[in-house]
């Protein structure tokens, strides 16, 4: 990874880490607000939402309602491969992973490829492009679908808008990019 793209992560997640917990609320609000208009004026009625638990200094997306289920992304720390896993809010488990902790569907869930996927990252540019934490993991499990490819949508606060974003060739570009201020159509 470049000094470039470390130094952007780090310069970020501080700006992250000084926000009032009250404006994640309300900025979380104003995200899932705009994904709802998103959703109706494009007619997206995802079968399978690929969403994700937010930890510390992400967007919160739960409050979102849609017609169809639920997918939460399953990580594995040996293979840094990610999967999803259908799942409703209530029956998530608490793990700890990469020194954070996480809630995730139980081992029993079945495995989905969801059809539009929310996701979270350090930092996005209005040309798609996104800066995640470094692991990979949607960049991966992006490039290896074996259906059709998912909508992508980024999803972060307007802090974490940036000009621009270096992009390496195996990074994925998203197809929109929502904050609290605006929707991004890429």
């Amino acid at each position: 990874m470049s000094s470039e793209k470390k130094n952007l992560r780090k310069e970020v997640l501080n700006i992250i880490a000084q926000m009032d917990p009250q404006e994640f609320e309300i900025q979380s609000a104003k995200v899932v607000s705009n994904l709802v208009t998103l959703f109706k004026s494009e007619n997206f009625y995802p079968q399978t939402l690929g969403i994700f638990y937010p930890i510390p200094g992400e967007v919160n997306c739960l409050n979102l309602k849609v017609l169809g289920s639920l997918a939460f992304p399953v990580f594995d720390e040996d293979s840094n491969d990610m999967e999803f896993k259908s799942s409703s809010l209530s029956e998530l488990k608490t793990i700890n992973a990469f020194g954070k902790e996480f809630k995730v569907p139980c081992k029993s869930s079945q495995i989905v490829e969801p059809d539009i996927i929310l996701i979270p990252g350090v930092a996005f540019d209005e040309s798609g492009h996104r800066l995640g934490r470094g692991k990979g993991y949607y960049d991966r499990y992006l490039t290896n679908r074996k259906k059709k490819e998912p909508l992508k949508i980024g999803v972060c606060f307007n802090q974490q808008l940036q000009e621009s974003i270096p992009c390496e060739q195996h990074d994925q570009v998203m197809d929109f990019v929502v904050t609290a201020k605006k929707v991004i159509k890429v």
